[in-house]
């Protein structure tokens, strides 16, 4: 079986990865399969009931990651874990992360960037429109690759 933790839905759309069961901390707008409200620090499932577990752009959003892992780990035998390069431009315009990823490690926020992107309110909602917007905008950066570029980490 697997779970999909913080799949979206609500404030970020929705992030469809197959998964038996999706959880997120916020209701969804639309009907997703088998959902599920939750924290990621605080899962309410047995140890191990999941072959495979999903966290992808989580972490940044949580305050104590150590925590966030070691409940991932709880639950599942193999844990993905992705989250932003330092130079995606979506990860310095989301309001609501409490970290950013620099050299393969989660490093807080910097406070005066976390205070304008909070105050400007940018709309970063990460939907297909979203992209699609920003991608017809902002060609140059898409080139460079500051829109779209990924890391992944799995931890067993």
């Amino acid at each position: 079986m697997k779970l999909n933790v913080g799949c979206g839905g609500g404030k970020y759309a929705f992030y469809d990865l197959k998964c038996e069961v999706n959880c997120d901390v916020q209701k969804p707008k639309t009907k997703i399969s088998n959902f599920i409200i939750s924290d990621v620090c605080h899962l309410p499932f047995r140890d191990k009931v999941f072959q495979t577990v999903y966290a992808f752009n989580v972490l940044e959003h949580v305050s104590d990651h150590n925590d966030a892992v070691r409940e991932l780990n709880r639950i599942g035998n193999e844990v993905t874990i992705r989250f932003d390069k330092i130079y995606n431009l979506a990860n310095w315009l989301t309001a609501d992360h409490e970290s950013i990823a620099v050299e393969n490690a989660l490093t807080p926020f910097p406070r005066p960037i976390r205070w304008i992107v909070r105050v400007v309110r940018f709309p970063i909602d990460h939907s297909d429109a979203f992209q699609h917007m920003i991608h017809k905008s902002f060609p140059v950066l898409r080139k460079l690759g500051l829109l779209d570029r990924w890391n992944y980490y799995e931890i067993r």
